[in-house]
C-alpha cells in the first residue's frame, strides 16, 4: 500500500512548509493527483487520518482532486478520454494509441487559520 508513504510525504512536506513560514493552524490540504499515479484517493484519506492521529494534523482535511488520462491517436493525433470510447480513435477509427497521464501528487493549496 504505497498511500501510506505518500500520506507520510504529504505531511512532511505540509509540516516543514508550515514551520518554514509560520504559519497558522492546518485545516485542510488540497492535492492533485495525475492520471497515471495509480493511487487509490479513499486509500489516501485513510492512511492521512491513520498518520495523523496524535499529530498537529489531526482532524486536517485531504482533499484529492485526479486528473483524466487522455488517450493520443498514432494515426490523426486526437486526443480524447479512453473513457468514454472504445479503445479506438473516435475520430478515425485507429486502434494504436498511446496514453498520456503524468505520475505526480501535486499539494495545491493549504487552508489554514490566520495567526494571532
Amino acid at each position: 500500500m504505497h498511500e501510506l508513504a505518500i500520506a507520510q510525504d504529504i505531511m512532511d512536506t505540509v509540516l516543514a512548509e508550515r514551520r518554514s513560514r509560520r504559519l497558522g493552524a492546518v485545516r485542510a490540504i488540497y492535492v492533485t493527483a495525475a492520471a497515471m499515479s495509480c493511487i487509490q484517493p479513499e486509500a489516501l484519506k485513510s492512511a492521512f487520518e491513520l498518520l495523523a492521529e496524535r499529530s498537529e494534523l489531526e482532524g486536517v482535511r485531504l482533499e484529492i482532486a485526479k486528473l483524466p488520462m487522455v488517450a493520443i491517436c498514432d494515426r490523426c493525433g486526437a486526443l480524447f478520454d479512453p473513457r468514454a470510447v472504445a479503445q479506438v480513435c473516435p475520430t478515425c477509427g485507429e486502434g494504436r494509441l498511446n496514453f498520456s497521464g503524468e505520475t505526480e501528487i501535486i499539494i495545491d493549496s493549504l487552508e489554514v487559520e490566520e495567526n494571532a
